[in-house]
C-alpha cells in the first residue's frame, strides 16, 4: 500500500522514501548508485519483514532529514551471513566525496 500526504506542496510517498538513496532526497541527482542504495535498503527489508530498513519513524520530514543528512549506516541484521552483510554495507556506502 502506497500512501501519499500532501506536505509543503510535494506529495510524498511513504513507502518509497524508506529506500531511497541521500542524493535523490538532497535533488542531487539520480544514477546506478542510487538503484543500488535502494536494493541494499530492500535486502534488510526482505530480511526482517520491516516496513522500513531504519526504524519506525512516524514523521517522514524526520525521515528524510537523517537518510539525506546523516552519516549514519544502515542497521545491517546480524542474522544475516557475513556475505550477505557485506553486500548490504558495500550497496548503501555513503559517498563522501560530495
Amino acid at each position: 500500500e502506497i500512501c501519499c500526504s500532501k506536505r509543503d506542496d510535494v506529495i510524498l510517498k511513504s513507502e518509497s522514501i524508506y529506500c531511497m538513496a541521500p542524493e535523490v532526497i538532497k535533488q542531487e541527482g539520480y544514477s546506478k548508485r542510487s538503484d543500488v542504495w535502494s536494493l541494499g535498503c530492500m535486502v534488510i527489508v526482505m530480511a526482517t519483514a520491516a516496513k522500513c530498513p531504519w526504524g519506525s519513524f512516524d514523521n517522514m520530514k524526520t525521515l528524510m532529514v537523517r537518510i539525506a543528512m546523516s552519516d549514519e549506516t544502515l542497521p545491517v541484521p546480524r542474522h544475516l551471513s557475513e556475505i550477505a552483510r557485506d553486500f548490504i554495507v558495500q550497496c548503501t556506502h555513503r559517498n563522501t566525496s560530495s
